[in-house]
């Protein structure tokens, strides 16, 4: 899945890593355990992955994967799961898609779990986790609606060079960015972007090409967090309402 970037490794490799022991207050871990919980929390939903990619940094005290989950037209439902043995990071899962053509990857935030590593967290874990991915369907169809809409809503020039500024201010990209999101909104990488004229679609592919070839290895720890801000921003762009969805995917 090339839109992991990173510095990929194999399950054997995170396998290896070594869990430090835990203390009164911090319960690491293993990158191996939490991975099998993943798969196990699919299985029980009766889903599996089809292709699932893995980073370690920190010398192997952080950990994210990428699983591909589903296809559906021309992007594909993923989950990004990360875990931490040093503190830096809450284990988590979160749902997103992946653009085909381009393998950009777009995590929106409706779903989402985090979890400390405290006292009872491995007694947590296995709920917090099935609760998350039980509403991969449910996902499936906002993400669904919410592209068509993005592919659908013209926006400016004038519009774009004021979404850069609110994006660099909303920590989205740093300013050092904006030439790179304006010469791909401009003139895109993929043909496909270019299909309907000046969308916020194309807007949406500028950032996250931008993103995967720009951002550093371990930015993929920092890569759900910005896009779900970049998602909220380009809903409003398009006045796309999903309340009353968001609502029934968390109840």
């Amino acid at each position: 899945m090339s839109g992991l970037f990173g510095n990929r490794v194999d399950i054997g490799q995170v396998l290896a890593v070594e869990t430090p022991d835990p203390t009164d207050t911090h319960i690491p871990i293993g990158h191996g355990v939490f991975v099998a919980l993943f798969k196990s929390a699919l299985k029980d939903l009766g889903m599996a992955h089809r292709t699932m990619d893995h980073v370690l940094a920190r010398q192997g005290a952080q950990y994210f994967g990428l699983a591909e989950i589903v296809t559906d037209g021309d992007y594909r439902i993923v989950v990004g799961i990360r875990n931490s043995h040093d503190k830096s990071i809450a284990a988590g899962a979160v749902l997103g898609s992946n653009v085909i053509v381009c393998s950009n990857l777009c995590f929106s935030g409706e779903v989402r779990m985090d979890r400390k590593h405290t006292v009872h967290f491995l007694d947590d874990l296995p709920e917090l986790m099935h609760g998350a991915l039980s509403k991969i369907e449910a996902m499936k169809d906002i993400q669904a609606r919410r592209l068509d809409k993005y592919k659908r809503v013209i926006i400016g020039d004038i519009h774009v060079s004021h979404f850069l500024i609110m994006a660099v201010e909303a920590g989205i990209i740093p300013n050092s960015y904006i030439p790179f999101v304006l010469r791909e909104w401009r003139k895109p990488s993929y043909d496909e972007h270019l299909v309907g004229g000046n969308t916020v679609w194309r807007l949406m592919q500028a950032f996250t090409q931008v993103q995967k070839v720009k951002s550093p290895a371990a930015g993929i720890f920092e890569l759900p967090a910005k896009q779900i801000k970049l998602h909220e921003m380009l809903d409003d762009a398009s006045q796309l309402d999903l309340t009353v969805d968001i609502n029934a995917i968390g109840s």
